[in-house]
């Protein structure tokens, strides 16, 4: 080995600090994909459920009845209907 005894012992300290810090990083690391891994499902599993509720609140607002509801004359209706009916539901 280089340099004296003291000098081997210091670098060789050095070297296990470094490999500790890197397992240290690793695992945090880990700790941030489970984490990222779990918002991800969150987040899908939301936006599933928002698609869901859409498609229903997109039917019920072209209900005839809904529309007379809130006051709609017949040629409106048709009118929504149709621009909504454009839409894949």
């Amino acid at each position: 080995m280089f340099g004296t005894e003291e000098q081997q012992k210091r670098m060789l300290e050095a070297v296990d600090r470094r490999n500790e810090s890197i397992k240290s990083f690793r695992r945090g690391m880990q700790k941030f994909d489970e984490r990222i891994e779990l918002f991800g499902r969150s987040f899908d599993e939301g936006l599933q459920k928002l698609g869901e509720h859409a498609d229903g609140l997109l039917k019920l607002i072209t209900l005839p009845e809904f529309l007379k509801a809130i006051g709609m004359k017949n040629h409106e209706m048709r009118r929504v209907q149709g621009k909504i009916g454009r839409i894949k539901l």
